[in-house]
């Protein structure tokens, strides 16, 4: 999975936008609605890169699932990239 394809921002979009991917992985689900819980509390740069980290982290480890693939590649084309 090369989580790097996708810029900063389009990771802290993902974080701080109230937007529905459509994810499939509960995992994802989960921890995403924990980090955007957590950097409503704090949100300041370091607490915003370490919640990015941790998603960039989930993907890497569970990148070889299909629904991981798929919902990395929901990301991926939000970025504008395909």
């Amino acid at each position: 999975m090369e989580v790097e394809k996708i810029s900063k921002q389009g990771w802290e979009n993902l974080l701080l936008k109230d937007v529905d991917y459509g994810f499939n992985f509960l995992a994802l689900k989960i921890l995403l609605s924990r980090l955007r819980l957590k950097v409503a509390m704090d949100p300041s740069p370091v607490s915003i890169q370490k919640s990015v980290e941790e998603i960039k982290n989930l993907f890497i480890r569970f990148g070889n699932l299909p629904s991981v693939q798929k919902d990395f590649q929901k990301v991926y084309e939000r970025e504008g990239l395909r």
